[in-house]
C-alpha cells in the first residue's frame, strides 16, 4: 500500500479537523456530507489514511466538538450523511476510553434511541443500535 501517514501527519498539523468539525456541525447538507465523509477518512480506522489507528485525528476532531456534531448529522435526513456520523460516533464509542461517557454526555442515548426505533432506513438503525450498545457498555440493552 501507499504511505499516506504524512497526510494525516499535514491534515492534524495544519488546523484542518477543527475546520472541518465546524462544517460538520454548521455547513448546510451537502457540506455536512462532505465533512463526515472526509473526517471519516481521517479519523476512522477503515479510513483511506493510515495514522496511528487514526487516534491522534480522532482525539483531535473530538476535542473540536465532534461528538454532538456527529449526534446532529445522524438525526440529517441525508441518509449518507447518517451513516457517516454514526460510524464517527462508533469510532469514539470503540476506540477512545471517555468514548461513551461523552457520548452520553451529549445527549446520545435519547439521539441514538430515536434513530433506532425511528429510522426509516436499516442501515442507519443497524448502526445507532450498535452505538447505543457501545453507550451503554453492554450488548443487551432492550432495543
Amino acid at each position: 500500500g501507499v504511505d499516506t501517514s504524512h497526510v494525516a501527519t499535514a491534515v492534524v498539523g495544519n488546523g484542518a479537523i477543527p475546520a472541518l468539525v465546524q462544517l460538520l456541525g454548521n455547513g448546510d447538507p451537502p457540506t455536512q456530507r462532505e465533512a463526515a465523509f472526509t473526517l471519516g477518512n481521517i479519523c476512522s480506522p477503515w479510513g483511506s489514511i493510515d495514522a496511528p489507528q487514526g487516534v491522534q485525528p480522532l482525539t483531535q476532531a473530538v476535542a473540536s466538538g465532534l461528538v454532538p456534531a456527529a449526534l446532529h448529522v445522524a438525526e440529517a435526513a441525508d441518509l449518507v450523511s447518517a451513516q457517516t456520523a454514526l460510524q464517527l460516533l462508533y469510532c469514539v464509542l470503540t476506540r477512545l476510553p471517555q468514548g461513551p461517557s461523552m457520548v452520553n454526555a451529549a445527549g446520545g442515548a435519547a439521539v441514538l434511541t430515536c434513530l433506532v426505533h425511528s429510522s426509516g432506513n436499516e442501515v442507519v438503525r443497524q448502526l445507532a443500535s450498535q452505538c447505543f450498545d457501545s453507550a451503554a457498555g453492554s450488548s443487551d440493552t432492550g432495543l
